[in-house]
């Protein structure tokens, strides 16, 4: 089983295995492996930026230890908090992402709008809505030059 290789400076890693996923961020001058594991099926867009955003925070953390303090065994209860607001964070840029590729028609831009009465007879007046160009009522006179 082959797996990509993000290498240590910082890129992602991938292997999956069709019911599960890894991604990891080596961080080699660190000595920092942080790695994610999911169900492949979840489409998780964040998962990368995340990696790469709590390596460079847990990395900082263990660098203002004192070098004495460096045992391997870093005390990570007290980064949970951070962790979590990181993840936070992520899932929120993720959802406003998927929410502003998605905007949605006003009720004047739909189909439905166009079967309305109101909007026969806008458009008969010649005041249609929703970006489209207004037809001249009878007559060739536009509503503007009345």
């Amino acid at each position: 089983r082959a797996a990509a290789y993000g290498g240590g400076g910082g890129g992602v890693g991938l292997y999956s295995d069709g019911k599960a996923t890894v991604r990891w961020v080596v961080l080699n001058e660190a000595n920092l492996l942080v790695a994610a594991v999911h169900q492949a099926s979840l489409v998780l867009p964040y998962v990368e930026a995340l990696l790469r955003e709590t390596a460079g925070a847990f990395a900082a953390r263990q660098q203002a230890l004192p070098p004495e303090a460096h045992d391997g065994l870093f005390p990570c209860d007290a980064f949970s908090p951070a962790f979590d607001a990181l993840v936070a964070a992520a899932e929120e840029r993720a959802a406003g992402e998927k929410r502003a590729a998605r905007k949605q028609r006003t009720f004047a831009e739909s189909k439905k709008y166009e079967a309305t009465r109101k909007a026969q007879r806008e458009e008969a007046l010649g005041h249609r809505r929703g970006g489209g160009e207004a037809a001249a009522p009878a007559g060739g006179v536009t509503p503007a030059a009345e």
